[in-house]
């Protein structure tokens, strides 16, 4: 059984994925996909422990779009750790292509208890909307439609991001200029004696 974890970018609560990515819940034939990312070492180092097959998965950055096309169109299913305030990130992408596409996924949140399958709350225990999710999802995609026209804003999904390096003068006057305002705003919310008792 295929699975494609996947989270926001800015994603740092990793004691959710620990405790979904578990063997009290997956099943052991299961085989976890995940993309080259930030996150992919504490997935890989999990999926260690639980002793899961995971599949490392490699996007091409010139069109990242069309390497999610191709992982997404072989998962029987997705699961997706998603705050709901990253709008045209890899979580968003997938779950639009989940949609458009018919398969199904779950949405884990850090806001709430409980999760989301296919979009829509599920009121019961995590157990049980994965028991529902796998059976909705036994079979993969058949007719696999992608759409790249609509997917405009999904451009720059994952690609790295290059920061201006600097030299060591601009650092060390960087670090001046902060040490100053931090030592002026200390100077400034200070407390001042006005009486002496």
């Amino acid at each position: 059984m295929n699975v494609f974890v996947n989270e926001d970018d800015n994603w740092d609560n990793y004691s959710i994925i620990l405790k979904y990515i578990s063997v009290n819940y997956l099943p052991e034939d299961v085989i976890i996909n995940h993309v080259y990312n930030k996150h992919l070492q504490t997935v890989c180092n999990i999926c260690t422990d639980n002793i899961f097959s995971i599949y490392r998965r490699q996007l091409d950055y010139e069109d990242p779009k069309k390497s999610y096309y191709e992982i997404i169109k072989n998962m029987n299913f997705c699961i997706i750790f998603h705050n709901f305030i990253e709008y045209t990130t890899s979580s968003s992408f997938v779950i639009k292509v989940c949609e458009e596409n018919k398969i199904p996924y779950i949405i884990l949140s850090e806001h709430s208890t409980k999760c989301f399958i296919n979009g829509e709350m599920y009121d019961g225990k995590f157990k049980g909307a994965l028991k529902m999710i796998i059976s909705m999802g036994s079979n993969k995609c058949q007719n696999f439609k992608i759409s790249p026209d609509e997917m405009e804003m999904y451009n720059n999904i994952n690609n790295p991001i290059i920061k201006e390096k600097k030299t060591p003068d601009e650092l060390r006057k960087n670090i001046i200029i902060s040490y100053e305002k931090k030592r002026e705003s200390r100077n400034n919310n200070s407390i001042v004696l006005i009486d002496r008792i």
